[in-house]
């Protein structure tokens, strides 16, 4: 996968994608599966923003029974079902627990309706499947065995629990990025830090965009058919001809939802846990983390601006610990902060706590039937579990605009790269058996079946050499330009806490020697690299920017 501008600015596509968040690399893979010529660009690195900043789970929507929407629980049970299949390396069952309380809708009663109508409906859910990744079915649970699986839960009026299994993304970066790739193998064209300007528009239809090389400063226009814009909290700045003065272009407010990752207190399942506040708190175990949230709130200012006070923090610590508590959380447990920008039906202002009313589902716009301008799409993205089926929306429009014969729809049956296998627990066995298990199994979950071509030509297998060699990979093949594009999503060593400081200064001197930079560069990269490490950090103090910086400086 290279960085090739010029290529973008002298051919014509029949599609080009703006974003390279989840949905606008599923809308490449799908168009170029189907056979058209298909260019994606994104403002900054690939997944850099909303995309990487989740709980992580591919959930198959069984919270939305107690409404009745069955549509979307069938759509949610079959998507996961398809992240299993198509990324079996990357994406593994979770075992889900809610305990439940003498009250009607959560009861045992209750809860065990819901288990049953869940299973029934997603019946096929194994159907197909790659061995090692089906889901067990669900039941429940008595009150002894709730509190073995969540032991810091007050027993207090729990009567018992509901367990069912959804999924986990194990890396959320790497899933994306071999979407992304899929999509570059068969034919299209990608590429990072290359901003759209504006969707050009001739004569009532899109015709490409005018774009920004963030890197060198340089405007050029991508020539093409038809135009998806799905540029995430974005789009509203690119969707042409309407006023977006009062209101967003899209018609949906933008909110920002923030999760906090911190040491594991919970392990073995994930968890759904009511605060006295009659809040839900979704709780997962993630690599060696706890990952809690999800805090939705609306958004003043741009993405750009916002930032997270560290009094909200500690206001969801506090709420947290009442509810669980064996979390008995501090803020200096916590290790991250993942947030993201998304758009939602309605906010309804109500003093301090505004009322917000999410999408459930993606939202496709067709603007030739909407605005007049044929061949633009936007998408209004919203769940990560469902970007697969709302990209397959978008490129069904498409494609119905094309005057091109196209192919059907493989994007919910064909791996992505490195996830072509039928047995996950033999692949795991052969891969590390082939080299002594020596390779940490880590190592096979974020590459897959392409672990090969990152460890070509190593005869050890050290620690430090398999850090170098994935760094260079993702310079020599992933398009990888800064420090956090290696650390944060190819690597993603730094998606959970603060990389230490000898990982950040080897990446530098490994990336400088790669990519031929001066001391000069070396130190901006590094401060670039911290600068973008505080967005994600939004407390006031980190002992390890200070010793960072000291070391660099020594």
């Amino acid at each position: 996968m290279k960085r090739d501008l010029e290529n973008l600015a002298k051919t014509k596509y029949d599609l080009l994608v703006l974003g390279g968040g989840i949905h606008g690399v599923f809308v490449a893979l799908d168009a170029s599966q189907r056979g058209l010529s298909v260019a994606l660009i994104d403002q900054a690195d690939f997944g850099g923003a909303t995309s990487s900043n989740s709980l992580k789970t591919v959930h198959g929507g069984l919270r939305y029974l107690q409404d009745m929407d069955i549509g979307l629980v069938q759509r949610m049970i079959f998507e996961r079902k398809t992240y299993l299949s198509i990324a079996p390396h990357l994406v593994h069952p979770l075992p889900f627990v809610v305990p439940t309380l003498p009250k009607l809708m959560r009861s045992l009663a209750a809860m065990r309706v819901a288990l049953r109508l869940n299973d029934t409906i997603g019946w096929k859910r194994n159907e197909g499947q790659v061995k090692g990744r089906e889901l067990p079915p669900s039941r429940i649970l008595s009150k002894a065995d709730c509190l073995q699986m969540l032991p810091g839960l007050d027993p207090a009026g729990i009567t018992g629990g509901a367990l069912w299994y959804d999924a986990q993304i194990f890396n959320t970066e790497r899933f994306l990025l071999s979407v992304l790739q899929s999509a570059v193998a068969l034919g299209a064209t990608a590429a990072n830090y290359v901003k759209a300007a504006k969707i050009v528009v001739q004569g009532g239809k899109a015709v490409g965009a005018d774009v920004v090389d963030q890197i060198s400063g340089d405007q050029f226009h991508i020539q093409a058919d038809c135009v998806v814009n799905a540029a995430g909290a974005w789009i509203d700045q690119l969707i042409p001809g309407r006023d977006s003065s009062s209101t967003p272009a899209s018609g949906y407010p933008l909110t920002v939802a923030w999760n906090i990752v911190t040491r594991k207190f919970i392990d073995g399942c994930a968890a759904g846990i009511f605060g006295e506040n009659k809040k839900l708190y979704f709780i997962a175990p993630w690599r060696t983390y706890s990952i809690a949230g999800t805090v939705h709130e609306s958004l003043d200012g741009s993405p750009e601006d916002h930032h997270l006070p560290e009094e909200k923090i500690n206001t969801f610590i506090t709420e947290l610990n009442s509810a669980y508590g064996g979390a008995q959380l501090t803020l200096d447990d916590v290790r991250m902060v993942h947030r993201g920008f998304h758009h939602v039906k309605t906010i309804q202002e109500d003093g301090a706590n505004p009322k917000i009313k999410s999408l459930r589902r993606g939202v496709v716009i067709n603007h030739a039937k909407e605005d007049g301008v044929a061949g633009l799409v936007s998408l209004v993205s919203v769940k990560f579990t469902t970007a697969r089926a709302v990209a397959e929306e978008a490129v069904d429009l498409v494609c119905a605009q094309s005057a091109q014969t196209t192919r059907p729809c493989a994007s919910h049956s064909t791996p992505i790269l490195g996830g072509d296998m039928s047995d996950f627990d033999q692949f795991m066995t052969r891969s590390s058996d082939q080299y002594g298990g020596k390779v940490p199994q880590e190592f096979f979950y974020t590459y897959g079946t392409r672990h090969h071509a990152v460890l070509t030509d190593l005869t050890e297998y050290s620690l430090e050499n398999l850090f170098r060699a994935k760094v260079n990979y993702a310079v020599r093949h992933e398009m990888a330009l800064r420090i956090s594009d290696v650390l944060l999503r190819r690597l993603d060593s730094g998606s959970g806490e603060w990389p230490s400081n000898d990982e950040v200064e080897q990446c530098a001197k490994i990336m400088g020697d790669e990519l031929g930079w001066s001391a000069v560069q070396k130190q901006a990269a590094l401060d670039e690299f911290e600068q973008e490490m505080l967005a994600r950090w939004p407390l006031k103090t980190h002992q390890r920017i200070n010793s960072s910086r000291e070391k660099v400086e020594q």
